[in-house]
């Protein structure tokens, strides 16, 4: 619903900018940059990347996925 809104207000050409972070609850991991951007391409935006800032959940060592989180900017074109 938020995208859907969003795309109401952002002209042709704009872009935005989230800051985000993947997610591996109970060891599942989500792919949160690609689950937004395909909503958002879903919902008339044109198209998005995402740019890593840092890694994340590096210290622990008792996760229960193999994979490593990472937190960034995820950029919407409009």
């Amino acid at each position: 619903m938020v995208l859907r809104e969003l795309r109401k207000v952002c002209r042709p050409g704009s872009q935005m900018c989230w800051v985000i972070g993947d997610s591996a609850p109970y060891g599942v991991y989500c792919p949160t940059e690609k689950w937004i951007g395909e909503l958002a391409l879903a919902e008339g935006f044109v198209s998005y990347s995402f740019e890593k800032l840092r890694d994340r959940n590096t210290k622990w060592k008792n996760r229960k996925h193999r994979i490593p989180l990472k937190e960034g900017l995820l950029w919407i074109r409009g």
